[in-house]
């Protein structure tokens, strides 16, 4: 009679059941090469109460590498030094399938070969997964499948909210988002890419945090993929956010985001903005590569979005105009600078030339933030004025600057009053005396000579003595904006003209303080005429902005007069 060991020996000889399953490699698309070893040993229950196990080998000779096939950007692939090697906790989902319908879910996790190409993926002990017609398998561990469509199609079946928040992996990418599936086809399981892959290279130092977005909604979040090609079949959740990454970025590294393409409609990029976080602060960057505007993104490619550049914007002086008493015989310039350059150095200097000068008026040492000045007093019954040049001289020979206008009261009695203008003159560049205003040019300039369906009738209007040929160009977006004098009183006129032939009716400038109510002007205007507001007052110390309320207009000349009465 033969021993229990015997039996037991015999019955496993006879039921064993070892199914080879050997990963490929497309040579268009990037594969998992991966080889699976399926075996089940079914114990009987009533010999021996083990359940049935199942053990996954895994043997990739090339676990991933990257090609891109867009022809007008280089072709790029990881250094063949660079091994993706499995990880300790690296797990997968097998999911079982029969009569063409899912049967169970079990996952598979990393036994042995961490930190190598040659990797065991083994069921947790104490678990039991069956023999089934057909398996399907999720790479990483975690994407919950909708099993109602298994097996014919593998589709996630919830949003992937972690791709807005992938890890930074120098040189390579969050494997947490690479998704591959695989089927057993032919006797073989092979592994696809499901995700496309963009690289980038990072510019400068002092990068926390990358943001990738296209134009169009060419991305999503619940892919359904073929389980016969791994090919997307299905669209969900369209988004044109690829997802961020932050962390500590290494000038000069390669870091690689991993996005879903979305392929309704061969569904284009249309343009892509990086968005750095560059020493705390957002710095958007739009690629404007016709190859990347036009490129339709595919699973299992990596595309190389370069090395975009950190756009740093000019520096900025900001300074006001100063008011000071009649007997004040010091005061100061305060300013501040934004984007601001290591190394750049601020000056003054006070403009000659100028008439009521303030007597002895003398610009001191440069503070952080101010600039003080010394002056006599004025006895005279004229406003006084005292005009400075503020220089900013960054990166050696690159230089901006702010004129400040520094206002003293009159002793009394007396009519002097400044005159401030703004217009566009005949090289059609904004013309602004002591930078009182700021124009908005975001829509462009009218040329009036143009033709009436969008000129303004005349070739040229003369307003102020002044002979004008352009206007800015009011059709919802131009704007003029200005800060009135804390002490002294300013009045305000203006001058616009109607555009487009047979559209006259209701041309209107709107005027609106910050924080308070618009006020609204004109209502008709014949064409090729100017029209005029005059003399509007206003309050101190206020800032104002003039827009367009109705049609399209012009906006010819602004005059803002100050004065001491």
């Amino acid at each position: 009679m033969l021993k229990v060991e015997q039996v037991l020996s015999l019955l496993t000889v006879l039921l064993i059941k070892t199914l080879e399953i050997y990963g490929v490699i497309r040579e268009e698309k990037i594969m998992k090469r991966t080889s699976f070893i399926f075996s089940a040993i079914a114990f009987i229950a009533s010999i021996v109460s083990c359940q049935k196990q199942i053990e996954i080998s895994v043997v990739p000779e090339q676990r991933m590498s990257f090609e891109a096939t867009m022809p007008d950007i280089t072709k790029t692939s990881i250094d063949t030094d660079f091994n993706v090697l499995w990880s300790a906790g690296d797990k997968i989902d097998v999911y079982g399938c029969t009569d063409n319908a899912y049967a169970a879910k079990a996952v598979f996790e990393l036994s042995a070969g961490a930190g190598t190409k040659n990797g065991t993926f083994t069921l947790k002990e104490g678990e039991s997964f069956g023999t089934y017609d057909s398996y399907v398998a999720i790479y990483p561990s975690g994407y919950a499948l909708k099993t109602s469509s298994l097996p014919a199609t593998i589709e996630i079946a919830s949003n992937i909210s972690t791709y807005t928040s992938q890890a930074v992996v120098e040189n390579g990418y969050d494997p947490a988002h690479a998704i591959m599936t695989a089927t057993v086809s032919g006797g073989k399981f092979v592994f696809r890419h499901g995700v496309s892959y963009f690289r980038i290279q990072i510019p400068d130092d002092g990068i926390t945090k990358v943001r990738i977005a296209a134009t169009s909604n060419a991305f999503q979040k619940r892919p359904a993929y073929s389980a016969e090609n791994g090919s997307i079949t299905a669209n969900n959740s369209g988004s044109n956010d690829m997802g961020s990454v932050a962390g500590s970025f290494k000038k000069g590294s390669y870091y690689y985001f991993c996005a879903i393409p979305r392929v309704a409609n061969s569904q284009k990029l249309n343009g892509i903005t990086i968005t750095y976080t560059h020493n705390g602060v957002d710095k958007p960057v739009t690629t404007t590569v016709d190859a990347v505007k036009n490129l339709i993104p595919s699973v299992g490619y990596v595309y190389d979005l370069g090395c975009p550049p950190v756009i740093t914007p000019a520096p900025v002086i900001t300074a006001n105009g100063v008011d000071i008493k009649k007997d004040d015989t010091s005061g100061k310039i305060e300013y501040s600078i934004a984007n601001s350059v290591t190394g750049g150095v601020l000056s003054a200097a006070t403009t000659d030339g100028k008439v009521n000068t303030i007597s002895n008026f003398a610009l001191g040492e440069i503070a952080d933030g101010s600039i003080p000045f010394t002056c006599s007093a004025n006895t005279e019954s004229s406003v006084k004025y005292a005009y400075v040049t503020l220089t900013y001289t960054y990166d050696t020979d690159k230089t901006v600057t702010k004129n400040v206008v520094v206002s003293q009261a009159s002793a009394g009695g007396g009519t002097s009053a400044t005159t401030y203008f703004y217009y566009i003159n005949s090289d059609g560049t904004e013309t602004n005396t002591n930078d009182k205003f700021t124009g908005t040019l975001k829509n462009g300039l009218v040329s009036f000579s143009a033709s009436d369906s969008s000129g303004c009738g005349a070739d040229s209007f003369t307003v102020e003595s002044l002979t004008i040929t352009k206007g800015l160009k009011f059709n919802g977006s131009g704007s003029v904006s200005f800060t009135t004098s804390s002490t002294l009183n300013s009045k305000l006129t203006f001058y616009y003209v109607a555009r487009k032939s047979g559209d006259n009716s209701g041309a209107r400038i709107k005027l609106t303080p910050e924080g308070g109510t618009a006020v609204v002007y004109g209502n008709f205007n014949t064409y090729g005429t100017v029209s005029s507001q005059t003399d509007i007052a206003l309050e101190k110390g206020t800032t104002y902005t003039i827009v367009r309320d109705n049609k399209e207009l012009a906006l010819v000349l602004v005059k803002l007069v100050e004065s001491s009465n």
